[in-house]
């Protein structure tokens, strides 16, 4: 990799401003003498703590003495080990001043190189320097921090945003003694539940975080799970994850869930199950709590409760429908009962002539049938916030009714319209239609009266004709006779 363009990522983290950061709760050292790796699930704000550190060292420590680097930079690919070494050379010609000085490294998401851990403890052992650095699976950076880095380095796992971390980010008063402030605080303990603790959508509106959450796992499933362990069988994968979202602090047979599989006609083995799981787990999608006993053979023996990394998952898996989807909903199940009411109410002929009933009664049937949809659909959500409830009810229900009504008004007065004219129409026609029969039985009237007149006089010549035809040969055989 050419050297230009790694001292131009270089420079360009060093001109960064990073002052609008917020500060966290986990308290990271910065001068240990040891590697510190940040672990943690995908988007949980380990970029943003290692910017916070070095807002830190920036107080305190030149910039040119700093270096951040993101291994998830289309800059850099394709990384291998050795470029590693020119990242090095490119930073010294830069600043060749700062051999003798100490320097900050700070290297997110490292394990995107091949064998990264090699460069890292050549760095620790022979540079003036701190390292710190972050990754997104458990198993890569346990594992290789437990061969080549043994004893070097403290490990901090990086978790979604605390409850009081969230309110910090939405700059609420945690004032225990002021009634307005626990109003606040307890709304968004509301919204908390729902929307769980990842740092981007703290501020997020109902319309988009639902589809941001989802994008999150979606996330973790190809690049942390399938990409990296070579996961073939994504529909199982797939399947196992919606399970276990949805599923969180409940007992799971992981046996029962294989047979249950099985049953479903899905091809795999008993270890494909435990495999899945153990690879969400390196990811931090999720967790698995054996049940409290003294003897290990118990803990093994009984189920497990499973635990996602984030509330916000569950609530991403339980309620896949947005708003504009809830609407639809509702449009259905009020288009059906528009149908039932067209088809089988005989109410709607009686009102044939009163608009605003017909206009109120087909109001009704449509409320009716959007409530219905939305309520099926919400039955099974029982902590549905009551904001995203009431957005949605209305949605469902108010506008599809409104519409609906307005619509189903407007066009019985065009029917009645239509009525009217059809009525007129009709009643000209059947006047048209007297007196075109009368002019057709006066016109054959006088045919027949003509045509028996014809008749005669053609019969008259005929006979005319036929006496002087046979007084012709009358008189040819006379003469012949003489």
């Amino acid at each position: 990799m050419q050297k230009d363009i790694l001292k131009t990522i270089i420079t360009d983290s060093q001109e960064k401003d990073m002052s609008h950061v917020m500060d966290r709760d986990i308290q990271i050292p910065l001068n240990t003498g040891k590697v510190i790796s940040l672990v943690g699930v995908r988007r949980s704000g380990k970029t943003h703590l290692l910017y916070s550190i070095i807002n830190k060292l920036r107080k305190t420590t030149d910039p040119k003495n700093i270096v951040y680097i993101n291994f998830e930079d289309d800059r850099l690919f394709p990384l291998e080990l050795k470029d590693l070494t020119n990242l090095l050379d490119a930073y010294y010609e830069l600043y060749p001043d700062k051999k003798n000085e100490r320097v900050y490294f700070f290297f997110d998401e490292i394990q995107n190189v091949q064998y990264w851990e090699k460069f890292i403890r050549r760095l620790y052992d022979t540079e003036n320097c701190t390292v710190f650095i972050t990754g997104s699976s458990a198993k890569l950076l346990s594992r290789e921090i437990a061969t080549t880095l043994r004893g070097r380095t403290l490990s901090y796992e990086v978790f979604p945003l605390s409850f009081s971390e969230f309110l910090r980010f939405k700059k609420i008063n945690t004032d225990f003694y002021s009634s307005k402030s626990l109003a606040k605080i307890k709304n968004a303990f509301s919204e908390y539940l729902i929307k769980g603790g990842f740092p981007e959508i703290v501020n997020y509106d109902s319309t988009i975080f639902m589809k941001t959450l989802q994008e999150y796992i979606d996330l973790i499933m190809f690049r942390d799970v399938i990409e990296r362990y070579n996961i073939t069988n994504t529909f199982l994968l797939k399947r196992l994850i919606k399970f276990c979202f949805t599923n969180i602090a409940t007992h799971v047979s992981f046996n029962k869930l294989y047979n249950d599989f099985k049953s479903q006609g899905l091809s795999l083995s008993r270890n494909t199950v435990y495999e899945y799981i153990a690879c969400l787990e390196d990811a931090f999608a999720l967790f698995t709590i054996p049940i409290y006993a003294k003897s290990v053979r118990e803990q093994w023996r009984n189920p497990r409760k499973i635990y996602t990394v984030d509330v916000g998952f569950k609530t991403a898996m339980d309620y896949p429908f947005s708003i504009v989807e809830y609407f639809l909903v509702g449009m259905s199940g009020a288009g059906t009962f528009l149908f039932l009411l067209l088809m089988f109410d005989k109410r709607i002929k009686i009102l044939e002539n009163d608009k605003l009933g017909q206009r109120t009664m087909v109001a009704i049937y449509v409320a009716l049938g959007g409530a219905l949809s939305v309520v099926v659909n919400l039955s099974s959500n029982p902590t549905f916030g009551v904001n995203q409830f009431t957005l949605a009810f209305s949605a469902g229900i108010g506008w599809p009714a409104l519409a609906a009504g307005f619509s189903a008004g407007k066009r019985i007065g065009e029917i009645d319209e239509e009525n009217v004219k059809l009525e007129k129409t009709a009643k000209n026609l059947e006047a048209m239609k007297d007196s075109r029969l009368a002019e057709i039985e006066n016109y054959y009237k006088g045919s027949r009266e003509q045509s028996k007149k014809t008749i005669e006089f053609m019969s008259q010549t005929f006979e005319k004709e036929i006496d002087e035809i046979r007084s012709f040969y009358e008189r040819k055989l006379s003469s012949i006779g003489r």
